[in-house]
């Protein structure tokens, strides 16, 4: 999946690799129903201008540990280039997941358009209870 992520070419993607699966030996970034959101530990911190959120849905399920037992069968995979950041979006993907419609449209492999106007529906909610 990391050489088709959307990122710069500059992004040397064996390390990449290497840091995704350096996180992975730590614990399992498997979250629960199939899903797994692997994050390098530390962001990237040369290199990566935009942080992304790539949704990967496998062809066949892996074995990520997860704590449930089940094959992961889908990945948000996380890259940022700061901390701040990385929390951030760890936060707000976990929140997302939170809500059982978007977790059913993840876990069904929902429409694109529908997946994005999901976000789009949760991310406005938090903006109300932030602003």
């Amino acid at each position: 999946m990391v050489k088709l992520l959307p990122l710069s070419v500059e992004i040397d993607r064996e390390f990449l690799f290497s840091l995704l699966l350096a996180r992975e030996s730590l614990g399992s970034t498997g979250v629960g129903n199939g899903i797994a959101i692997p994050h390098p530990r530390n962001p990237i911190i040369s290199d990566v201008t935009n942080p992304t959120v790539t949704l990967c849905f496998l062809e066949n399920p892996i074995d990520f540990k997860a704590l449930d037992g089940q094959q992961v069968h889908t990945l948000f995979i996380l890259i940022s280039n700061t901390v701040r950041v990385h929390l951030h979006l760890l936060s707000r993907i976990a929140f997302a997941l939170n809500n059982e419609g978007f977790k059913s449209l993840i876990i069904n492999r929902g429409q694109k358009e529908d997946i994005l106007n999901a976000v789009k529906q949760i991310e406005s909610g938090i903006k109300q209870e932030e602003g």
